[in-house]
């Protein structure tokens, strides 16, 4: 029986790739030894932390590359201040999330970074090695976003239940184990630090139509050189007006992208806690998305980081008094969180109601700190 989402003929061309890859990567110890060190290490591990924000992969993957650089604060501060609601138009009740601006549309504008992607077939096509590609690759620096089937994965909720293409971020490599070193969620859906062999790396690849790798290399520390040929990037340094810009946009809860409007319905910033309120009374399947409550708990982490950071370079002196009251709207957005895990296992119709009371006083607290912020800055 041929795997889902596979032509009957493709079938035989994906068996001989996959047949391949298995044979190439029993090789690579000894291909190892015969080449030495400089060939193949026997463990390779590019930089990686635990990102500030793991609600959505398309900022948690690009900040745990960047996040401590000596180039992240200035920009990250500046930005994922502002807050929207995006809708899928095909499924506005459906498809309904919150995210942090972006002025390049519902994807993260990363200025740090180098991509290329390539999709299965051309492996397939070429007869390549998924598991020796993928370790050149991260023996050349480059960081690998690889959308395969977490079904063959063995540390994944979807292993042996059901096909389901998602992206985990490969930032290492260990011969002797035989494993590649990934950051996504686990089984139990954790966010972290996890491995996976390499038979199940090739399988969730190859019996996968939809499978493609995007290579990230970060130029960070080039752009600091005075002979850089990204002299001419954006400013990196904290750009004051511009995140006073977005900070009044949050509180005045206005549009803020430049060249992408976002959906038909989209909501900015304070506006965007009375619209989840409003979802939750229209459809309160959609007060069981997890994915709400963590996005704005994060948002407030993000602010007492940005407070400190703002101390530390001198913008506002009142450092003390804000991060004790923003401390306190963080831990009231943590308890929202809980809150919103225990209506998840219970459906208790009296818990929602609390939760969106609650979400409601929050609403207001958050929209006076910001207001006392922005006339720190001025």
């Amino acid at each position: 029986m041929n795997e889902p989402g596979l032509e009957k003929d493709d079938f035989s061309q994906v068996s001989d790739a996959r047949q391949k890859c298995v044979q190439n990567s029993d090789s690579l110890l000894l291909e190892s030894s015969k080449r030495g060190y400089d060939s193949y290490m026997k463990e390779k591990i590019l930089p990686i932390e635990l990102p500030i924000v793991q609600t959505f992969l398309s900022h948690a993957y690009s900040l745990a590359i960047l996040q401590n650089t000596i180039s992240y604060k200035g920009w990250f501060f500046t930005n994922y201040m502002q807050l929207y609601t995006y809708y899928n138009r095909k499924n506005p009740l459906g498809d309904y999330k919150i995210d942090f601006f972006s002025c390049k549309g519902k994807y993260p504008d990363v200025p740090f970074f180098e991509y290329y992607k390539i999709n299965k077939e051309i492996f397939v096509e070429m007869k390549n090695d998924i598991v020796e590609f993928s370790i050149q690759m991260l023996d050349k620096e480059y960081y690998i976003e690889s959308g395969i089937d977490e079904f063959y994965w063995p540390n994944k909720k979807s292993y042996n239940q059901k096909h389901y293409h998602h992206d985990n971020l490969i930032f290492g490599y260990n011969l002797t184990n035989r494993v590649f070193y990934y950051l996504g969620y686990d089984k139990n859906m954790v966010f972290g630090k996890y491995s996976v062999d390499f038979a199940s790396y090739t399988d969730s690849f190859i019996y996968n139509k939809d499978s493609n790798l995007r290579m990230i290399k970060s130029y960070n520390r080039e752009l600091f050189d005075a002979d850089s040929r990204y002299i001419y990037h954006d400013n990196l340094d904290f750009d004051i007006r511009k995140f006073a810009q977005y900070l009044s946009d949050y509180i005045n809860s206005k549009n803020s992208f430049i060249s992408h409007t976002g959906s038909d319905f989209s909501i900015f910033g304070i506006n965007v806690y009375y619209d989840i309120m409003e979802k939750i009374i229209l459809d309160r399947n959609i007060g069981k998305d997890m994915r709400l409550y963590r996005l704005l708990w994060e948002h407030k982490v993000i602010m007492l980081h940005r407070l400190k950071y703002l101390s530390d370079v001198q913008i506002i002196s009142n450092k003390d008094t804000l991060c004790e009251e923003f401390s306190k709207l963080e831990r009231e957005f943590f308890i929202v969180k809980n809150m919103a895990i225990k209506f998840l296992v219970n459906n208790n119709l009296d818990l929602l109601q609390s939760i969106l009371k609650k979400i409601d006083t929050l609403a207001r607290a958050d929209k006076e700190l910001c207001e006392k912020l922005l006339l720190s800055l001025s």
